[in-house]
């Protein structure tokens, strides 16, 4: 969400199940995106889990499975930040860094974070 300066993410809530942290990926771990690829994942890269399932790269793309589609009637709305080198380090290494996922918000959270839910309730 640029207009908000505040990278987000929206997740179907209804596939989402358990509690959402986050904590590094685990060796052999793959993830499907939400462009379609399946990612390798070692433990270098930190990943947005449900009930300790992978469910999207933090700070840089969702999952597959989770994605919203025209059958979501409720939203979990992620709105981090996470150390550009957290994110970024494992990116390049694997080779799978494109010019379109680089870092547009290095300084932090902006206020956007509570624009972003004040204006969406009631909408999914």
């Amino acid at each position: 969400m640029l207009e908000l300066g505040q990278p987000m993410h929206a997740y179907d809530l209804g596939t989402l199940q358990g509690s959402i942290a986050v904590r590094r990926s685990r060796a052999g771990e793959t993830l499907k995106l939400l462009d379609g690829r399946d990612a390798a994942l070692d433990d270098s890269f930190l990943v947005v889990t449900a009930a300790d399932r992978a469910v999207g790269l933090a700070g840089r793309m969702g999952g597959f499975d989770p994605r919203v589609t025209d059958a979501t009637t409720a939203v979990f709305l992620e709105a981090a930040h996470f150390a550009p080198a957290a994110i970024m380090g494992p990116w390049r290494r694997s080779g799978t860094a494109a010019h379109r996922h680089r870092i547009r918000h290095p300084t932090g959270a902006g206020p956007g974070r509570r624009h972003a839910g004040s204006g969406h309730r009631g909408r999914a």
